[in-house]
């Protein structure tokens, strides 16, 4: 996984994980949620294949668009 903030708990069907973690090959759907203290969880849901690389820096950069432009 890639694009969590610093400090982010990542759980994988309920259960904390790592941002790097193993998922076994099957046909099944799991969910994946990243909690950060005083930010909306961002939770999506996979089905995982070789190699599966989950991105989450869009939903956190909308979440927190920064200061506006002058």
């Amino acid at each position: 996984m890639t694009g969590a903030p610093a400090g982010a708990e990542v759980r994988f069907d309920g259960r904390p994980v790592g941002a790097e973690f193993r998922v076994p090959l099957s046909g099944d759907e799991h969910s994946v949620e990243i909690v950060v203290p005083g930010r909306p969880s961002v939770v999506r849901t996979i089905r995982p294949t070789a190699d599966l690389v989950l991105d989450v820096a869009a939903a956190f950069a909308a979440d927190n668009p920064g200061p506006p432009s002058p």
